[in-house]
Order: C-alpha cells, then sequence, then structure tokens
C-alpha cells in the first residue's frame, strides 16, 4: 500500500496573520515536515552573481515574497485536518489557483491574490 505523502505550500505576507495562526500548529508536530524560507533568504539568494535570465526572474518574482512555508506528512489524520484548514482558508482568503502538479500521489498547489494592478499577483 502507498504511503500517502501530502505537500502544502504557502507563501504567505505579513498582513495575512490568519495564514499564520491555522498553519502554525503544524510546524511542531513530529509527524510534520516543515520548510520555511524567510524573506531574508531570498534576499540573499537575489544578490548571488550570476548570468542566467532564469535568476533575475526569480527575483524579480521573490522579491514580493515574506515567506514560503511547506509542510509534509504521511499521517493520514494529519493530512486530513492540514487539508481541511487549508480548505477552510483558502475559502474565506479570495485566492485564485496558479498551479496544481499531480505526481504519483502526490499534489501540490500554488494560489495567488491579484495585485493592484491586473498584471502583478502575491503569492500566498
Amino acid at each position: 500500500m502507498k504511503k500517502s505523502l501530502f505537500i502544502i505550500l504557502l507563501i504567505g505576507l505579513p498582513t495575512i496573520s490568519l495564514c499564520q495562526s491555522v498553519f502554525d500548529k503544524y510546524e511542531n508536530l513530529s509527524e510534520v515536515s516543515t520548510y520555511i524560507i524567510s524573506e531574508n533568504m531570498f534576499k540573499l539568494m537575489c544578490k548571488i552573481q550570476t548570468s542566467e535570465p532564469s535568476h533575475k526572474e526569480f527575483c524579480d518574482f521573490a522579491s514580493n515574497l515574506d515567506k514560503l512555508r511547506v509542510f509534509t506528512t504521511q499521517d493520514k489524520t494529519i493530512g486530513l485536518k492540514i487539508s481541511e484548514d487549508v480548505k477552510s482558508y483558502l475559502d474565506s482568503a479570495s485566492l485564485e489557483e496558479l498551479v496544481r502538479v499531480k505526481d504519483k500521489g502526490m499534489e501540490t498547489q500554488f494560489y495567488v491574490k491579484q495585485g493592484k494592478a491586473g498584471d502583478h499577483h502575491v503569492s500566498e
């Protein structure tokens, strides 16, 4: 029987305190792996000198991010609780799905909130 792997990617903004309070409870559970990339890490990554065109594109995108949070678990009960919290959060946060990837039983989703200009998005 396949082990389930549940991944949630959240890129948060400081103004979204709901996101922090809802998902903080999963950070210290031993059954959940948590990966957090801070705004300072994004800034540090953008200071790297490279001639890669994709690096500039990444930095343009990353300059608007405050945090990337990734939670993974193989515990089905916790995975269902996380899934319920995500659904509840998405219902109240007015986000649009940007990307969805399904591969080998694992699903990853990215959501965005449209910025002031129609061509600018803030990822969450």
